[in-house]
């Protein structure tokens, strides 16, 4: 547990409804309107964690991110999320340990406000539901898994 981080005064500071996955991690959902008058859900996970250099970060992730191929069209996929990576500031797509895809942001752990909290949220759902409207704007249809509820 990282006792030092607020992330969960940070959450309940900002009325944002969350259920504990672990001592020191939450998740729940951020709803998005998107620059073309889309609306998206995405479920959200907040976790402290630790980099290589013992410097404290909080991970805000969208994990599995919707309709990413695994498999066969893993490669072609790969291809795809490092070209629209390219263009993209701060959030980022992720591998995690149980193979799923996500659009993940690191806040520092020193820096951590609900102010930041809040900003780090909404970066990364809209840079979620851009990306995710790309990916089908160039995908073939039948090469998409079905999409979560809510982010249709």
């Amino acid at each position: 547990m990282h006792p030092d981080i607020p992330l969960k005064q940070c959450l309940e500071e900002l009325g944002i409804p969350h259920a504990a996955l672990t001592d020191d991690a939450w998740e729940s959902a951020v709803d998005v309107e998107l620059p073309a008058g889309d609306r998206m859900t995405f479920p959200v996970l907040f976790a402290p964690f630790e980099d290589d250099f013992s410097t404290a970060f909080v991970r805000l992730a969208v994990v599995p991110f919707p309709e990413l191929a695994s498999g066969e069209a893993a490669p072609r996929v790969a291809v795809q999320l490092a070209r629209l990576h390219d263009r993209i500031m701060g959030v980022k797509f992720a591998l995690d340990e149980d193979g799923d895809w996500g659009r993940v942001l690191d806040v520092p752990a020193a820096d951590l406000s609900a102010i930041r909290l809040e900003a780090g949220l909404r970066q990364l759902a809209l840079y979620s539901g851009a990306c995710l409207t790309e990916i089908r704007a160039s995908a073939p249809p039948d090469s998409l898994p079905a999409s979560p509820k809510g982010a249709e």
